[in-house]
């Protein structure tokens, strides 16, 4: 009986949860701006490297920006996985993500003696890609729901522009 219940609990919360695009709005907005970040990290970045610690850490730069993007693609990924927390779903999120940063050991081990330390940020890029690539398709498999958009649309940008928008008396605030 209490499974029959929690089973019709969890679909009318998978509804409800995909009926609700302020979950996926918010994990294209946070992608948008930790994007907008990222890239003022990747131009600076190897500037301020080279100022701040010397020349000889100018080639830790490329990792920098392979480690900016895995960073990005990581944030986003936490952010969908709440999808599967909040519909019941955790050891299936905690499998999915156990798998893809497992993945991370074989590629270090394959490419830090090829590269070094941009094969290091290479491999964790990759493992970052595969559990985004578990979470996202496993909306479908495990969640019974389309995945979100990935790309934020006029609306959201409108929503942020809202929150941004400095308080004005027009405004009535």
């Amino acid at each position: 009986m209490w499974i029959g219940a929690n089973a019709a609990r969890v679909s009318a919360n998978a509804a409800e949860f995909h009926k609700s695009n302020s979950r996926y709005r918010s994990a294209r907005i946070s992608a948008l701006v930790t994007s907008l970040f990222g890239l003022c990290v990747c131009i600076s970045g190897p500037y301020l490297l080279r100022l701040i610690y010397g020349a000889e850490y100018g080639e830790a730069a490329g990792a920098l920006q392979i480690l900016v993007l895995e960073a990005i693609i990581s944030g986003t990924v936490y952010i969908l996985a709440q999808a599967f927390m909040a519909l019941a779903k955790p050891g299936t999120v905690t499998v999915l993500q156990g798998i893809g940063l497992a993945l991370s050991i074989p590629l270090m081990l394959w490419l830090i003696p090829k590269m070094g330390v941009v094969g290091a940020a290479i491999a964790l890029l990759l493992s970052t890609i595969a559990r985004f690539l578990f979470i996202y398709f496993g909306f479908p498999v495990f969640l019974r729901l389309q995945p979100p958009r990935l790309f934020p649309s006029h609306e959201d940008l409108k929503s942020v522009w809202n929150i941004v928008q400095p308080v004005t008396p027009d405004r009535g605030q």
